[in-house]
């Protein structure tokens, strides 16, 4: 028995029908070659207009990597509809100024604000500011950390990947509209 296991895959090595095993190599802290992965935690985000395409896919993208979103739109179907299959939570355009509040009551706080326009925001009520917006000029605040993402030239994909960089706590210090011109 054990000859004809041995003849068959002598066999198959002469085919070269031989099933390898390579070993993947990995980075020292254990990723494949080639690949980047960071840890983002549980931050809560609230996007100020998710009406456009780009506000959609920026919604998407940060469900996707485990954040709590939530997200105002003008249409309510759409945003029904988008909530239902991002998991985020909804609230209309009609809601007004007091989303931030109501999620305070709810999350306990809300990490960062994305919005295509620098609106009043109580600075006890948001840690860090995203601005998505077609001019490059950088937004500036004392009370709370301001990134910037210029939207020109980029699709909605790449605006949405810039946003979830930015996220992170050691992207704190870096300008949008500078890694937009990176992609």
């Amino acid at each position: 028995m054990a000859d004809n296991y041995l003849e068959k895959k002598m066999e198959e090595h002469r085919r070269g029908t031989a099933a390898r095993s390579v070993a993947r190599r990995l980075t020292p802290v254990g990723e494949r070659r080639g690949s980047v992965s960071f840890k983002i935690g549980e931050l809560r985000i609230l996007v100020d207009d998710a009406s456009s395409e780009t506000g959609r896919a920026i919604v998407r993208r940060l469900r996707e990597a485990g954040c709590k979103v939530a997200f105002s739109a003008d249409d309510e179907r759409a945003g029904r509809s988008l909530a239902q299959s991002s998991g985020a939570r909804f609230y209309p355009s009609s809601f007004g100024d007091s989303v931030c509040g109501d999620l305070v009551k709810i999350w306990g706080g809300v990490d960062m604000l994305i919005t295509s326009g620098l609106t009043q925001v109580d600075s006890a009520d948001v840690k860090r500011v995203i601005v998505v917006s077609e001019s490059s000029e950088v937004a500036h605040a004392a009370d709370y950390c301001i990134n910037t993402v210029c939207t020109k030239h980029l699709t909605s994909g790449e605006i949405a990947h810039l946003c979830l960089l930015l996220c992170l706590s050691e992207s704190a210090c870096l300008d949008g509209v500078c890694l937009g011109r990176l992609i």
